[in-house]
């Protein structure tokens, strides 16, 4: 596995079929995170978005419910619009989520100690105010499943040069966001 789609794609498998708790955890917030949501924090029905991982647009260029575009942020990596072909929510099917979407509400951060690389896996700062598993006294727990899947695709991902860097920097950013948010809410 040298080329870095055949790594996303390897990645995304050991995300496909878990999530962060028993059961699909769109149901607690009808996929609340899938929605773009308008200035007052209503959902609105057009476009919506998430940023990609390198090499992870190549999954996407011939696929017409996307579009992936340039956007300013996350050093210039691409943006995948959803929805983008005009049909509603509902088309967007749980193997077709980008990376992104798979982690969330949680992300990976890649740690170089002594040599060896270590994940350790954070709450996603946006997840603070929105997701319910993170926010609801239902004290939900991440599932062992989900864990060994998100460290199984990310230890896949670190062995490209690129994938690493970014799962690196993209993971110490998020943290400190994400320190910072828990400190102030």
């Amino acid at each position: 596995m040298n080329n870095m789609s055949d790594i996303i794609e390897k990645a995304r498998e050991y995300l496909e079929n878990v999530t962060p708790f028993k059961g699909d955890c769109g149901t607690l917030c009808d996929s609340l995170c899938c929605k773009k949501r308008d200035e007052n924090g209503k959902n609105k029905s057009d476009s919506f978005g998430m940023w990609l991982f390198p090499g992870e647009d190549k999954l996407f260029e011939n696929n017409v419910k996307f579009k992936v575009t340039q956007a300013d942020g996350n050093n210039s990596y691409p943006f995948l619009l959803c929805g983008y072909s005009g049909e509603n929510h509902d088309f967007c099917k749980r193997e077709e989520r980008p990376l992104f979407c798979r982690f969330f509400p949680y992300f990976p951060v890649v740690k170089n100690i002594g040599g060896k690389f270590k994940v350790k896996i954070i709450v996603h700062p946006t997840a603070l105010r929105m997701c319910p598993i993170i926010t609801s006294k239902l004290n939900l727990r991440i599932t062992s499943d989900f864990s060994r899947a998100v460290k199984k695709a990310v230890y896949t991902m670190i062995n490209d040069d690129k994938l690493r860097k970014y799962l690196t920097e993209t993971g110490e950013y998020l943290e400190s966001m994400s320190e910072f948010a828990q400190k102030i809410l």
